[in-house]
């Protein structure tokens, strides 16, 4: 009579894990998935790393002006990641992962040509 309970309770104990792990897995897989630029979750920084693709790709070859629009103004800090007034910094917040411990923040960092126009985007540590 107790083996048949601790069968049942073993089957309910091992399903109830293995649901949690599955349902861990999918909210992992589905936070890393890229999102297209939507400018209201841009402003709002809470899916800057998820679209930052989207954004590389869409902000080459536009003005600075252009650039602002769509972004928003750049972080004032020029940092050493190229020439003053050669290009554009905009936060993404702390790098992807869970241990962040003593980890600066990610950058993406726009360059522009002599006429402002983006050539080029990266990540770089802030």
């Amino acid at each position: 009579m107790i083996y048949r309970w601790l069968k049942i309770f073993i089957k309910i104990f091992l399903g109830i894990h293995i649901l949690a792990i599955a349902f861990i897995i999918g909210a992992l897989i589905f936070m890393a998935m890229p999102l297209p630029f939507r400018s209201s979750l841009w402003e709002s920084h809470t899916a800057r790393y998820r679209m930052v693709g989207s954004v590389s790709k869409k902000v080459i070859g536009l003005h600075r002006d252009e650039i602002v629009t769509l972004l928003g103004e750049p972080h004032p800090s020029q940092g050493n990641f190229t020439a003053p007034g050669r290009g554009m910094y905009y936060v993404l917040g702390h790098p992807r992962g869970y241990f962040r411990f003593g980890v600066k923040i990610d950058i993406l960092v726009i360059f522009l040509d002599e006429n402002s126009i983006a050539v080029d985007c990266a990540i770089r540590k802030g």
